[in-house]
């Protein structure tokens, strides 16, 4: 039986919060979504857990902001 794939959203936040979790201690790390419009989520900070947080709170939007993201990390 063939295994189902997670839906694309959990694998990315899996992911991201694996990337979290693999940095090198003292490493500074932030977070910024975008959906129509740039947020900083969380500012840059050596605590994983605000980043694993705003990780799960992430939601799909029909929208993309990629270059004020950009801008804004």
């Amino acid at each position: 039986m063939k295994e189902e794939a997670l839906p694309i959203l959990e694998a990315a936040q899996i992911a991201a919060k694996d990337f979290a979790n693999n940095l090198t201690s003292g490493v500074n790390l932030g977070l910024v979504s975008f959906a129509g419009t740039a947020n900083l989520l969380v500012a840059p900070t050596t605590d994983r857990g605000p980043v694993e947080r705003a990780v799960d709170g992430i939601e799909l939007d029909q929208r993309t902001a990629t270059g004020e993201a950009i801008y804004s990390a």
